[in-house]
């Protein structure tokens, strides 16, 4: 898999000068979003969606033209069911435990596997020279967060008034460091010690918005209603753990944080964004 930056929404202004023998382009307006590519499939954290691409062709037994195209397209609606399963096993969820891992469960094994039945076709297209089906599906990624989380309820922070902060939002710049996504995030100090994470969140916050929002630029980040007019905003020093999910922040701003965010709405409603590359 390939984690990656998608440039997306580029206004693109091309002029050509031909007599003097130069062109340029102008580039503006680019949101940079943070996914993970697989073969034939894509997990884009920043939008929260997975994707996979079916494919099929005709039975040979296909007695007309029509009746193998539709059999194509049921056999491709299968192959992306099935590619978009083995994604989802491969999504890491904390550490080295991923969704497979979570799927030993039969309750979150018979949950997933409803949901990727019930999965949105976004397009599709039969190639009549190929005599091939297409087809991309589409599963909303909260659905399957929100699998997670619910077999980790005990784990979240008990209901209770926040404490008043002068902050709204935080921002993690964690750009540099090969940080890798996952469903249970977390930032840890220098020493160690945790500075975020599921004990500081409100269950229901980290269904309806997840615990994090991954994202690629620090400029759309500064204009989120997530984090707010004023967010606290912090650099990653590394990774941590031993598959790069964790944000090390320095041993003062961990202090910092947990000073000043902790049983705030900014951890406990999730009002954090991570900026990475």
């Amino acid at each position: 898999m390939v984690i990656s930056r998608i440039k997306t929404g580029l206004s693109v202004l091309v002029v050509l000068a031909i007599l003097v023998g130069f062109s340029f382009v102008t580039l503006a307006g680019a949101n940079v979003e943070v996914t993970v590519s697989y073969k034939r499939g894509v997990v884009n954290w920043s939008k929260g969606y997975i994707e996979a691409k079916g494919m099929a062709v005709p039975p040979e037994n296909a007695q007309t033209e029509a009746q193998g195209k539709l059999l194509a397209r049921r056999g491709a609606i299968v192959d992306g069911q099935r590619r978009l399963l083995e994604i989802i096993k491969g999504v890491r969820v904390k550490g080295k435990t991923t969704m497979v891992n979570m799927m030993a469960q039969d309750v979150v094994r018979q949950s997933v596997q409803g949901f990727v039945k019930g999965a949105e076709i976004v397009n599709e297209k039969w190639h009549p020279e190929e005599k091939m089906y297409e087809l991309t599906m589409r599963l909303s990624f909260p659905v399957i967060r929100t699998t997670v989380y619910k077999q980790q309820k005990e784990n979240f922070a008990p209901k209770k008034e926040p404490v008043q902060c002068p902050y709204t939002g935080l921002i993690i710049d964690a750009r540099g460091i090969s940080l890798t996504p996952q469903i249970v995030f977390q930032i840890i100090d220098r020493n160690g010690e945790l500075v975020y994470g599921q004990t500081q969140a409100f269950y229901q916050s980290a269904v309806d918005s997840g615990m994090v929002e991954y994202d690629g630029s620090l400029e759309k980040a500064k204009d989120s209603p997530r984090v707010g007019s004023n967010p606290m905003i912090v650099d990653a020093v590394r990774v941590g753990g031993d598959f790069k999910t964790k944000v090390v922040v320095s041993t003062s701003d961990g202090r910092r944080m947990r000073n000043q965010l902790s049983g705030t709405d900014v951890f406990l409603k999730t009002k954090v964004i991570v900026i990475m590359d």
